[in-house]
């Protein structure tokens, strides 16, 4: 998002880490940037609710949505679970 707006894209509701996204920030994404699903994740934690989980570095949270071209949101998962693999 700050790539947009360096490169001069007017957003009615200004877009900067720890802001959430609004629908139009998630509209460019998928439809202007991407132009194809996106998932989004980590979210920073001021934003979201208490009691997700906390990624280890103390700022994000594991919350994960899936937002489709001219739809929008379709799915939103409060926490995930990462699988590692040894």
């Amino acid at each position: 998002m700050e790539e947009a707006v360096a490169k001069g894209h007017k957003f009615e509701f200004p877009v900067y880490w720890g802001v959430d996204l609004a629908s139009e920030h998630e509209r460019y994404l998928v439809e202007d940037h991407f132009k194809r699903p996106v998932i989004l994740t980590d979210y920073p934690k001021e934003i979201k609710a208490f009691y997700m989980k906390q990624n280890e570095d103390g700022k994000t949270v594991r919350a994960m949505d899936v937002l489709f071209p001219k739809i929008g949101e379709i799915l939103a998962v409060p926490n995930v679970n990462r699988i590692t693999t040894s």
